[in-house]
């Protein structure tokens, strides 16, 4: 080989190879490239993930402070609820002394026989279930709900030995049930 043919070979020998780095740099650069294009896709998606995040925290936060002021406002309710209840207790208690008292204080002979007089046990359950049923937490009790489905009693026939329900007036239809106020007067009349 001559020295030109080996100046050129050589020179062939770093084209190529020139060629060849100048190749895996752009492919470096292209990868590189890619890279970051994907990791400026990824910042964006995390982004906006934490502008989410941010955001519905903000949401929990609002949310926590009603609730906790909610909370409070409860809080007061049931204090206002329990001193009432208290009132009403000491006024139920002061109402039944000053009732206890007329009644032994009483000159009539009516009323010493009425005070003496004991009061039927079904009398006594009776108001003792409306009294129960009016609290708002026994309005899921089935005693409770039977009875506020039905705006009319059927009553038992006196007669009969079954024991089977009959309609109480002769058109056979059942009888509406008196309301409170016409109860109450025919108790007191």
């Amino acid at each position: 080989m001559t020295p030109s043919q080996i100046i050129t070979t050589v020179q062939w020998l770093f084209l190529s190879l020139a060629i060849v780095t100048i190749g895996l740099m752009y492919q470096q650069q292209q990868s590189t490239k890619s890279l970051l294009t994907q990791a400026l896709a990824d910042k964006a998606a995390l982004q906006q993930s934490a502008d989410t995040l941010a955001v519905w925290l903000q949401d929990a936060n609002l949310e926590r402070s009603a609730i906790k002021a909610e909370g409070e406002t409860l809080a007061l309710q049931v204090q206002t609820i329990e001193q009432q209840r208290a009132a009403l207790a000491t006024r139920n208690q002061d109402l039944n002394h000053q009732l206890t008292q007329l009644l032994e204080d009483s000159q009539d002979e009516q009323t010493q026989a009425w005070r003496v007089a004991s009061v039927p046990n079904d009398v006594v359950r009776v108001y003792d279930s409306a009294a129960r049923c009016a609290l708002r937490a026994n309005l899921q009790d089935p005693v409770c709900v039977a009875a506020q489905g039905s705006d009319a009693r059927v009553q038992r026939h006196s007669g009969s030995a079954t024991g089977i329900a009959v309609p109480a007036n002769p058109e056979g239809t059942v009888p509406i049930q008196p309301t409170v106020s016409e109860a109450n007067d025919l108790v007191t009349h």
